[in-house]
């Protein structure tokens, strides 16, 4: 399959289920994704900005010409060029969450960070989830009843919840495995329930 894939043939999988599917169609992606690493300019990483819990900010601190600010932004510095480089679709959502546990593992983990620290100029690669429970999808403007366009200060608050949600998720589970002292692995594996605010497995876009 891998080598097939990289030779830009097309190809199905058919097996059954634990049969090893999901990885062999994520790791010509990845094979693909790491040759364009290397060509890829020095990053100055992603912005550690938690400004969802500046309760202080205004939403015309936020929103700027009715997109989220650079202060703001997960990563407004990259100069690589921008681009969506696969699309993998799903029949179920329950699929889907399945797959993120996944992929935060491969692309986000301690070592993976590491890797692309030293070998591939601080660049990530970035992965986003789109189902209906994505917060926040949609515009960041409005119009009022003068067709005036303005902030949707609805989409900005709930942006903040859901980011709060899941910071908090992940402090929890943090919490939980010093607690009850959890192997390496197992601690690994709840880890990658939840994404990191951090890091490149923040799936919760705009």
């Amino acid at each position: 399959m891998l080598k097939q894939s990289m030779s830009n043939k097309h190809c199905i999988i058919t097996s059954g289920t634990g049969s090893g599917k999901t990885e062999s169609f994520l790791l010509p992606l990845f094979a693909q994704l790491s040759k364009e690493l290397s060509r890829w300019g020095k990053s100055s990483g992603t912005n550690k900005n938690y400004w969802w819990n500046d309760s202080d900010l205004a939403d015309k601190d936020i929103v700027k010409d009715f997109k989220l600010s650079p202060e703001i932004r997960q990563r407004p510095n990259d100069g690589r060029p921008q681009a969506v480089r696969a699309l993998i679709l799903y029949p179920m959502n329950a699929l889907v969450e399945d797959q993120l546990t996944r992929l935060r593992k491969a692309l986000d983990s301690d070592k993976t960070r590491e890797w692309l620290e030293n070998s591939a100029n601080n660049n990530s690669i970035y992965f986003g989830r789109y189902t209906g429970s994505t917060p926040s999808s949609g515009e960041l403007h409005l119009f009022n009843e003068n067709g005036v366009k303005k902030i949707n200060k609805y989409k900005v608050e709930q942006l903040r919840k859901e980011l709060v949600a899941l910071e908090k998720s992940a402090k929890d589970i943090k919490e939980h495995i010093d607690e009850t002292n959890k192997s390496d692995q197992e601690a690994a594996d709840l880890i990658a329930f939840y994404p990191r605010l951090d890091g490149t497995g923040n799936e919760n876009k705009i």
